[in-house]
């Protein structure tokens, strides 16, 4: 019994690339060595996803790092709404008495080791700000011919992962 509900559910694959078929419209952000350009020529020229220069116009975002530079290009990209009412972030006995006041957890920065990675590709929802689908292809070198050898490497990638799993 456990083997026939094991089986009935789709591949894990199946389910992580869910997101990735809905993709239309892609935005790709300045990457090392131009690599954003080759990336964008090939995609288009595999009629994988439309291209856009307006960054309100994607689905995700193509990036080559993730962390804090990105999410504050992310917020540059998509401000969040303005909240309705200021709240005051002020607590009446640290000024008082002098002790400096609490740092909340969101405030406190935070350190990844993500934006440091040469050669991952990820592809990001930008409403959500989530990982749907990365792949490692770091190219041989920064010459125009492995730049774009390595843009068709991930075009090719990304394709296999949008093609429907084999029962």
């Amino acid at each position: 019994m456990l083997l026939l509900s094991i089986l009935a559910l789709p591949p894990a694959d199946a389910q992580s690339h869910a997101e990735l078929s809905q993709v239309q419209t892609v935005y790709l952000l300045r990457m090392k060595a131009g690599f954003d350009q080759h990336l964008a020529n090939r995609i288009t020229g595999a009629s994988l996803f439309r291209v856009v220069t307006d960054p309100a116009k994607a689905d995700v975002v193509i990036t080559d790092r993730l962390g804090k530079s990105f999410e504050d290009q992310m917020k540059e990209l998509y401000p969040p709404p303005p909240e309705a009412e200021p709240k005051e972030a002020k607590e009446p006995e640290a000024e008082e008495s002098g002790a400096l006041p609490s740092i909340q957890s969101s405030e406190r920065p935070r350190s990844s080791s993500m934006g440091t990675t040469t050669g991952t590709i990820f592809l990001v929802d930008r409403r959500s700000n989530q990982v749907i689908w990365s792949t490692y292809a770091k190219p041989k070198s920064y010459a125009v011919k492995d730049l774009d050898h390595t843009a068709v490497e991930v075009v090719k990638r990304i394709q296999e992962a949008l093609r429907p799993a084999k029962p």
